[in-house]
């Protein structure tokens, strides 16, 4: 058998066999359980965390570019393999994990990935969710983006109320005679609407999760900020949405979400505050793109990975600096210079083109300042 496809069966299995391992990535924060998953889920119940008891059933981003095209959790979501959901350290957050998705699913429009990172503090009734959206096409993406909300109150589906809190900017629900109000709150913006429907209206098939694109871009484009629902058996669906954002080739846009929780409407109303004010710490430069500069160094694995002709290497800068990014091949001899110049801060987002090389390893290496870090990849033929 050729090497290359040695090597190739070789990172296959073993990207099985860690997938397997690390599907997805749980903590609490002592209130609150929260659930990543390798495609973008968050998960949320009281502590400790439990895929039997929990009660956000559901937390993703959605984003639309058209009636016809609108990245989603249910049939557009991949995980990018080389970066699974794992538990994370993050400097100031007592707790935290993340995944990388993408459009792989599908492989349909919009094409961007969606870093999403989790963050909780001890003994808080909130915890913070970052969702990093990157334009992985040639051209500008704008894109209508917002997150939805599967309510499920003490794991039962149906007869809650869902409403929008005016005062304090969040959408939140509850089932009479429960001492449990969960709350979303947009927080790097003001939001630009808030939506509710019965889940067997969202949905053609209640017993599902199909659902159309026209549906989902109808509540992510709409200005209205609805006020009540008394959700079916079915459940419900509520989004609390960002409005329109264009980013352009090999940029990002960043939102930050809250998920609240309170005994009573007052105490997560509280909750709100003290998470409002937690993000206010915890972000200290926003661009005027809304997409935060990042906090450290980071040199991240390119993607796809394994690659044929063609392949993107994302890094981080969280200041300005002279960045020199280098391809060098098994033998160490170099093959392309990508980056030699000054750069802001920000995530940056460069293509390897391959075409007319030997399949095989090689590697590229990011120096910047004092960073410097290697990472191989795989190119196949």
């Amino acid at each position: 058998m050729h090497v290359g496809r040695i090597l190739f069966l070789l990172l296959v299995i073993s990207l099985v066999m860690s997938t397997v391992a690390s599907s997805q990535a749980t903590w609490n924060n002592g209130p609150l359980g929260v659930n990543l998953n390798i495609y973008g889920r968050v998960r949320v119940g009281l502590s400790p965390f439990s895929t039997s008891t929990h009660e956000i059933d559901r937390l993703s981003i959605v984003a639309g570019l058209s009636k016809d095209d609108v990245f989603d959790y249910n049939e557009d979501a991949d995980s990018v393999m080389t970066e699974l959901a794992t538990r994370v350290t993050i400097a100031g957050v007592d707790s935290a994990s993340e995944a990388l998705v993408d459009n792989g699913y599908s492989n349909l429009p919009p094409q961007i990935k969606v870093r999403i990172t989790c963050m909780g503090w001890t003994n808080s009734k909130y915890f913070i969710v970052r969702y990093r959206v990157i334009n992985g096409a040639t051209v500008s993406l704008p894109l209508q983006i917002g997150a939805i909300a599967l309510s499920y109150p003490s794991h039962v589906w149906g007869g809650e109320t869902v409403k929008y809190h005016a005062a304090s900017k969040t959408g939140y629900f509850y089932r009479q005679g429960e001492a449990k109000y969960w709350g979303l709150r947009l927080l790097s913006k003001n939001p630009s609407s808030f939506r509710v429907m019965d889940w067997d209206v969202y949905s053609s098939d209640p017993n599902s999760e199909v659902t159309t694109d026209s549906i989902r871009y109808v509540l992510t484009t709409g200005a209205s900020f609805d006020s009540l629902l008394t959700a079916s058996p079915d459940g419900a669906v509520m989004q609390l949405n960002a409005g329109p954002t264009t980013i352009a080739v090999g940029d990002s846009a960043t939102l930050y979400y809250a998920v609240v929780f309170g005994a009573t409407l007052p105490e997560m109303v509280a909750s709100v505050d003290s998470a409002v004010a937690r993000y206010a710490k915890v972000t200290t430069s926003v661009r005027q793109n809304d997409a935060l500069s990042p906090e450290s160094f980071t040199l991240h694995q390119n993607y796809p990975n394994p690659f044929n002709p063609s392949t993107q290497i994302e890094f981080a800068m969280p200041k300005s600096s002279y960045a020199r990014l280098v391809v060098y091949d098994a033998l160490g001899r170099l093959v392309t210079t990508l980056v030699d110049q000054q750069l802001p801060a920000g995530l940056h987002s460069y293509t390897f083109d391959a075409a007319g090389l030997a399949g095989g390893v090689y590697f590229y290496r990011l120096s910047a300042g004092t960073f410097n870090e290697t990472r191989r990849m795989l190119l196949v033929k």
